[in-house]
């Protein structure tokens, strides 16, 4: 095995600082020793004893750039790769700013080059059991794989089952034993954190990404948001949610190859077109959510990313001929064809695409593969019926099929037509409740 690297790691957030910890410590040879307050971070930077340090800006600028002067002086040559907006006006030998919001496959990748440059497939040197400190396994309410305890080098038995919930029991188990940690098998890391790895870096890149930067940069409908806003009686508070959220998603999109292509559709104002289809599908998912009472954060940005990516995959030509593709599916004619296909699978694409970008909410790939559903079980992919489709993407697939039927009217909406043929269409849970909280405000939508 590769010799053993030691990293200083300063973090403010602290479920952060625990999944970078995990991270490096499982994908690279790599030891982290973290201090959670600025003052000993600062002393143990003095020491000079870590083969890399890695750390959050500081909350004051000064501090900062004073603690890596003194370092600088006194001829410290430690890589440190800091976490940066937009740099701290510091340029010094060995100091390396990566620009917010970071990833974890940039991070590490950095890292390889800098202490394994000749060994790209340095993981194969690793061991095969990764550990699993216990700090950050408390922080998931279910465990997806198999955990182990180990007895030996050689020996581990199984000591929690896959999809066994971590609960207070267990957490008693674990303290009677006086463990500190469980181990998994490699092969089993990336299903292990995946979605708590998407929480914790997807709410660091919303609180990272300034939404003012993507105004200048993409052109909403803010006649047909203020519109619907004011017909359906959305508060400022939520309209201003909703607009910083669908911008953040835009801005975003940008570290995101395939997301990036697709951003041309907000450069432009098309009316009734591809941008005004995603932002008011998002504005109605902000609505709904707020009478159902699901009206969190991570809700509103999980329907949102979906919202604005669940079509992503699919070319303009496909989008634009979409109704008339859907109506083929559902007759099942001509399913044959380029295009039918496309439309049949970009649930599955879309989910897939989300599901890998550590910027998207944990979930949110879970809407979009679901978005085609229908209450009858008539959908796509899985042709679920209306209660085994997961509350949230209900949600959105009532709040698309709005949208498409408000657009598609081009503003002759008939409220009431709309309300007797969807009732008996959603008189199954979760949609009834859904179509119930929705119709007192559907009357308001009367075109003028």
């Amino acid at each position: 095995m590769d010799q053993m690297k030691s990293c200083l790691l300063h973090h403010q957030n602290v479920r952060m600082r625990e999944l970078l910890t995990f991270i490096l410590e499982s994908t690279l040879p790599i030891k982290t020793f973290f201090y959670a307050r600025e003052e000993d971070f600062r002393a143990q930077v003095q020491l000079r004893k870590y083969d890399l340090i890695v750390c959050d800006e500081f909350s004051d600028n000064e501090e900062f750039k004073s603690t890596f002067k003194d370092t600088n002086a006194n001829n410290l040559q430690t890589p440190t790769l800091v976490f940066s907006k937009s740099g701290v006006g510091l340029e010094l030998k060995n100091l390396q700013f990566l620009a917010k919001p970071i990833l974890d496959t940039q991070l590490v990748e950095v890292i390889k080059n800098l202490f394994f440059p000749k060994k790209p497939n340095v993981l194969t040197t690793l061991e095969s059991f990764v550990p699993v400190r216990l700090e950050l396994l408390k922080r998931f309410k279910t465990n997806k794989v198999p955990l182990f305890l180990k007895l030996s080098d050689q020996k581990f038995i199984k000591f929690l089952h896959e999809n066994s919930p971590v609960d207070k029991e267990i957490e008693a188990r674990i303290q009677e034993k006086k463990l500190h940690e469980l181990y998994l098998e490699r092969h089993s890391l990336d299903e292990f954190i995946m979605d708590y790895k998407k929480e914790i870096f997807s709410q660091e890149a919303w609180q990272a990404t300034s939404w003012e930067e993507a105004t200048t940069k993409v052109s909403l409908n803010t006649e047909l948001l203020q519109t619907f806003s004011m017909r359906l009686g959305l508060n400022e508070t939520l309209k201003e949610i909703a607009e910083k959220n669908i911008l953040i998603s835009l801005q975003l999109a940008k570290t995101h190859p395939e997301l990036n292509k697709m951003l041309h559709h907000f450069q432009k104002i098309e009316r009734f077109g591809y941008a005004d289809h995603c932002t008011l599908t998002a504005f109605v998912c902000c609505y709904l959510s707020s009478k159902m009472g699901f009206i969190d954060e991570l809700n509103l940005r999980r329907l949102t990313v979906a919202a604005m990516f669940h079509d992503s995959t699919l070319t303009t030509h496909q989008y634009e001929n979409k109704k008339k593709y859907l109506k083929q599916i559902s007759t099942k004619e001509s399913l044959s064809s380029i295009d039918v296909e496309a439309i049949m699978s970009h649930p599955v694409l879309a989910s897939e695409l989300l599901r890998e970008w550590s910027f998207s909410p944990p979930k949110a790939d879970e809407i979009v593969f679901h978005h085609h559903e229908q209450a009858d079980g008539t959908g796509f992919p899985m042709f679920l019926s209306a209660k085994t489709i997961p509350v949230l993407s209900a949600l959105f697939i009532v709040a698309e099929d709005f949208v498409n039927e408000y657009l598609d009217s081009k503003g002759l909406f008939e409220p009431h037509h709309y309300i007797k043929q969807k009732t008996s269409i959603y008189s199954k849970e979760p949609f009834a409740s859904l179509f119930e909280a929705f119709k007192p405000d559907l009357e308001k939508l009367v075109s003028n």
